[in-house]
């Protein structure tokens, strides 16, 4: 079932990597990662590892580079994705610099952008309160 996750930078993109191989085991399991910046008119992707083989990656990550790009770069890229074959694609992305009295509001909002993109709602998941993937990663202070 290959997934594909935009995430807003690169620690978030690591940290992705490494709790997939921690829960599905490192065999077999291949992943696609590129990098993708600059401004909405003008996006350019990087290839930073290529997967292996002939078929489509298990997991596809996705650096947006940003919290604001994370939506656009789901609905610039969702129709060609599930076309080529992904079955799941998602987007994580922070609620900040809102506050989290603003949380519903700015899910009402995106929920609302979504469907006119056509595009599930499930596919955005909110880090309500941040916390970067490094510290999650450093298990030295539990």
């Amino acid at each position: 079932m290959p997934t594909a996750f935009f995430l807003e930078g690169q620690t978030e993109m690591i940290f992705a990597e490494w709790l997939i191989m921690e829960l599905a085991g490192s065999a077999g399991v291949t992943f696609q990662i590129v990098q993708r910046r600059g401004p909405k008119n003008a996006r350019r992707s990087t290839l930073l590892r290529r997967a292996t083989g002939s078929r489509l990656p298990d997991f596809l990550l996705l650096d947006s580079g940003q919290d604001s790009a994370v939506l656009s770069d789901i609905v610039d890229s969702y129709a060609a994705m599930k076309n080529s074959g992904f079955d799941a694609i998602a987007g994580v992305r922070d609620l900040h610099p809102q506050p989290i009295s603003e949380f519903a509001a700015v899910r009402s909002r995106v929920q609302k952008f979504m469907h006119s993109a056509a595009i599930p709602n499930e596919s955005l998941i909110f880090a309500v309160h941040e916390c970067e993937a490094w510290f999650w990663a450093d298990i030295g202070h539990l």
